[in-house]
């Protein structure tokens, strides 16, 4: 065993996948009446649907799908996507 620890990559060139295995599941947990959105975003946001939807069967197999299609790539603009979602206020409807 070598006393030093091994080398690592800088955080900057370190590659993630995208893994939607918890968001699948998420996706397959929720009731019918529930109301959801999903925000993908790099260095803009693409939400799935415009406002938010109810959580009947052919939102969740088109949210699945939007899912399964999403891949990591560009920034992480974590801020403009937390805005989109706190702006889709259910109050609203």
């Amino acid at each position: 065993m070598s006393p030093h620890p091994p080398r690592r990559k800088p955080v900057e060139h370190l590659e993630y996948p995208f893994r939607p295995t918890a968001l699948k599941f998420c996706l397959r947990s929720l009731n019918p009446q529930d109301r959801f959105n999903i925000y993908a975003f790099s260095t803009g946001v693409n939400p799935f649907r415009e406002t938010l939807v109810s959580a009947g069967d052919e939102i969740r197999k088109a949210a699945d799908e939007y899912v399964g299609q999403l891949q990591a790539s560009g920034g992480t603009n974590i801020h403009a996507a937390l805005q989109a979602a706190l702006g889709d206020d259910p109050r609203d409807d």
